[in-house]
């Protein structure tokens, strides 16, 4: 019987912890992942319909809204492309480099652009 509490005792321990951990609601993720898209990835894309500034390639890149609404994006496919440097054949000599972001601030990120899908 003493096993027994402690194993529930440090499962509860466990799931405590882990929900003071885990994420807010997608909508907050998502607006997280606004204010950090707005930081690192409007100088090369439009991030929001009222960006102040517009971004500095002569080749605009697409914009949130047009890749929220690509067939392909999921969050996995975004996870995969923030992460991974790249170059886009269509906009040379541009490239994407890979982000310096943490694991939050990409899912915050991708959560952002998925909510922009019609």
């Amino acid at each position: 019987m003493k096993r027994t509490g402690l194993i529930l005792a440090s499962l509860a321990a466990i799931l405590s912890t882990r929900a003071a951990t885990e994420p807010a609601s997608n909508g907050q993720t998502a607006k997280e992942g606004e204010l950090v898209a707005r930081r690192t990835c409007a100088y090369r894309h439009v991030v929001v319909d009222d960006q102040a500034s517009p971004p500095m390639p002569r080749q605009p890149t697409p914009s949130f809204r047009r890749i929220a609404n690509e067939p392909q994006t999921t969050g996995g496919a975004l996870k995969k492309f923030i992460t991974t440097p790249h170059r886009d054949l269509r906009t040379l000599p541009m490239t994407m480099p890979g982000q310096l972001l943490n694991p939050d601030e990409i899912r915050n990120v991708s959560s952002y652009i998925l909510s922009l899908r019609k």
